[in-house]
């Protein structure tokens, strides 16, 4: 019980300050590769060094007479915390340098606060190795003991959004050149949280190169981290930053990219979807308000009562709320927003607020939700009673897609799906009303049996929120081809005989989500959502290759104890893991 006491109480203090210590590893395998030709050349220095793992492993370069030279001329390592400090001279000591000399190169200090400008030496360049704190601006202000850092925040840092881009900021400012940085891959990825950074930066900076970790590499933290290799640029110049950028993957799987971040789309890697909606957006687009102007409701007010928030008025962590009353004609235009959901009608801790997250998939359990014999869904008990559900699917009335993640064009987002739910080859299972809440973050998918009368079909699954007031909101959704179930390059057809029974997995993509009490969970299993999916003529031809020939599917579902169809809901544990915060 102390042990796991204690690991919980090192877990806070950790993810409290964004400590994420460096294994010497990292610096062997990434970073040393990069400098070994030029240690004599530099003053190496650490700001946030942690135990000193990314700088102090560069002394086995050093011949042994020579290391204690090297280390008072070339390194110099600060930290903010005592015990980190002395972990960084216990360490220096295992390199064969004595606890004296190690001493007045190893300092307590806090570098976010200011630069520690004695550094600078004329005959040595300082070149800046680093992993530091990273903790986002949302997560300091919901958390008392750490606020004291907000005041890195104001003044000539307003706009920044985490503690690394203050760091990165400092070195900018006092004219560092040389960059190795480890940082969350929201640096290249991220849109607002990064924007203004970026073009802050990459002004002043190019990128060398870049390695993109997608598997873990610290021990308290997981993945999306990335190395990034500075370098300042002669002059200041907005300009077109190209770099090879290497992913790593599991099993040292490595892939090579070459990026080009342009700065009219704030240097953000991935930008070739914007690129292409310049070209080609519409000039007569969707009009959608997001927000609802004070002089509406001063031109109809009325009887109907709306809870709304203030999106003006942000205090404490939360916006205040208002109660409004309205006349029929805006609470009919705002309930008929393609964008309105009833985010704000209960007040609760329990949803309606930011999780932030340095590792993906979460820790988690997967609930089974079977499908009953009688419709119902229930949860991680398996039904008694088997049962088949069939229906006939004709790819040339396919089941029209409401909603969802389609192009921009189409009509998008958490749309009612009633309208297409009562059809008859359409299949509904839903819970029973909720008493309490149901919270699933992750990866949803649909576990079906079926057969079918054809040799290939699609199935799809719908997962969708049903409110008090009867509107079934889509959450998230996927289609399946039969043919495909095992991978998309290699087809393996049925046997179309309606007596083999074939186990799906339909992936409806992640979502972070929570049903409220009141509110009941709908599953709709059909085999088709056009346009979204193009409609599968069930003969093995290419999709929408042709419908003058087509079969009409006799397609089934089978529920119960032999074949235990069901809905997987990712459940969070762990939840006071580091990588995780709120």
């Amino acid at each position: 019980m102390g042990n796991t006491k204690n690991k919980l109480e090192e877990n806070a203090f950790r993810r409290s300050y964004g400590i994420h210590l460096t294994s010497s590893d990292i610096s062997l395998n990434y970073i040393f590769p990069e400098i070994k030709e030029k240690l004599w050349k530099y003053r190496w220095i650490d700001l946030y060094a942690g135990e000193g793992n990314l700088i102090l492993p560069v002394l086995n370069l050093i011949p042994s007479e020579n290391r204690i030279k090297f280390f008072e001329e070339h390194i110099y390592l600060f930290d903010i915390h005592p015990e980190m400090v002395d972990k960084c001279i216990e360490n220096a000591k295992n390199y064969g340098i004595p606890s004296e000399v190690a001493s007045n190169n190893i300092k307590l200090r806090n570098n976010l606060e200011s630069f520690p400008i004695f550094l600078i030496n004329e005959h040595l360049p300082l070149y800046h190795i680093t992993n530091p704190p990273y903790l986002y601006l949302g997560y300091i202000r919901k958390h008392k003991e750490i606020q004291e850092y907000l005041k890195l925040f104001e003044g000539k840092n307003k706009g920044y959004q985490d503690l690394y881009q203050i760091a990165m900021i400092n070195d900018l400012r006092n004219n560092i050149e040389n960059l190795i940085y480890i940082i969350p891959s929201n640096f290249l990825f991220g849109a607002s949280v990064s924007n203004k950074f970026r073009l802050d930066l990459l002004k002043y900076y190019k990128i060398n190169k870049m390695f993109i970790f997608e598997i873990k590499i610290f021990e308290y933290t997981g993945t999306n981290i990335c190395i990034g290799f500075f370098k300042k640029k002669p002059t200041p110049k907005s300009e077109i930053i190209e770099f090879s950028g290497i992913k790593i993957r599991k099993k040292d799987n490595k892939i090579e990219k070459r990026y080009i971040l342009k700065p009219e789309f704030n240097y953000r890697a991935g930008s070739e979807f914007d690129e292409f909606l310049e070209g080609y957006l519409t000039s007569k687009p969707l009009i959608v308000k997001y927000y609802l102007l004070k002089k509406d409701v001063l031109n109809n007010k009325g009887n109907n009562k709306l809870d709304v928030i203030d999106a003006n008025d942000y205090r404490n962590n939360q916006y205040n709320k208002l109660k409004l009353q309205v006349n029929d004609k805006l609470k009919s235009l705002i309930e008929s927003n393609i964008l309105y959901v009833r985010t704000v009608d209960t007040p609760s801790d329990e949803w309606n607020y930011w999780r932030y997250a340095y590792d993906w998939p979460l820790d988690h359990v997967n609930d089974k939700w079977y499908f009953t014999s009688t419709g119902s869904l229930i949860n991680s008990t398996l039904p008694s009673i088997n049962k088949n559900f069939s229906y006939l699917y004709d790819p040339r009335d396919p089941v029209l897609n409401r909603g969802g993640q389609n192009q921009p064009f189409d009509l998008v987002g958490p749309m009612d799906q009633r309208s297409i739910e009562n059809r008859t080859d359409v299949l509904i299972f839903e819970t029973p009303v909720l008493t309490e809440s149901v919270e699933t973050v992750g990866r949803i998918l649909g576990n079906l049996f079926v057969t079918s009368n054809c040799t290939d079909t699609d199935f799809t699954v719908k997962l969708t929120d049903v409110y008090p007031d009867g509107r079934s909101m889509l959450i998230c959704d996927g289609s399946l081809t039969t043919r495909s179930r095992y991978n998309y390059t290699t087809d393996v057809f049925m046997s179309g005989n309606q007596v083999d029974v074939y186990e799906l997995l339909v992936d409806c993509w992640s979502t972070a989500y929570v049903f409220a009490p009141g509110h009941r969970i709908r599953i709709a299993i059909s085999s088709s959502n056009f346009p979204r999916f193009a409609a599968n003529p069930n003969n093995g031809a290419p999709l929408a290759y042709s419908y003058l020939n087509y079969n009409i599917a006799n397609n089934t579902l089978l529920v119960g104890p032999n074949y235990p169809s069901c809905l997987i809901l990712p459940r969070l544990v762990n939840m006071s893991s580091t990588h995780t915060s709120y």
